[in-house]
């Protein structure tokens, strides 16, 4: 380290002690969540997702778009799909994924995956078609605007906000 206090000049020697800073706060956050349990983890988790629902029914907030997504054995596409959604540049929307009887693991990998996300609501119901699961999921959504996805879509991350910019200029 003296080395390189002699050969580095003022500006990098001062770039070099934020680094070393940064990275000691780093170790002490890693220090701070690997104590935690699953089970903790998970608690924190459910009550940030609470909070969060809390204080969008006290502001009545919805989101603006529902995106209802009928899923029946997907298990092979379902990542893909919902990863999509996720990535969206626009944030106001809720993702009401409706499993629709699946024979597969597909429900225990969206439980498994995304049951952390706040926006992501999880349903699941006897198999009664593709129409059924989306107007299961339609009865749930609470958002301004209602659009669907299949489970072997993916999206682009900027699929909602698109949708969003033509309905601005449809208000024109």
């Amino acid at each position: 380290m003296g080395l390189f206090r002699y050969i580095l000049g003022g500006e990098a020697r001062r770039n070099l002690k934020k680094l070393h800073r940064l990275a000691d706060k780093v170790l002490s956050l890693e220090e701070k969540y690997v104590n935690y349990t699953d089970e903790e983890l998970r608690e924190q988790t459910e009550f940030f997702k609470n909070r969060l629902k809390i204080t969008r029914k006290q502001n009545n907030q919805s989101p603006l778009i529902s995106v209802v997504l009928p899923v029946y054995n997907g298990k092979y596409t379902i990542r893909l799909c919902i990863d999509s959604m996720l990535a969206q540049d626009f944030k106001d929307f809720e993702l009401i994924i409706v499993n629709d009887g699946s024979k597969d693991n597909s429900l225990e990998i969206i439980k498994q995956e995304y049951a952390k996300f706040f926006n992501v609501k999880i349903y699941s119901k006897a198999n009664g078609g593709e129409s059924s699961a989306r107007n299961y999921g339609v009865d749930r959504a609470e958002g301004k605007w209602i659009t669907f996805i299949d489970q072997d879509d993916f999206v682009d991350s900027n699929y909602l906000s698109s949708f969003m910019q033509k309905e601005a200029l449809r208000e024109d």
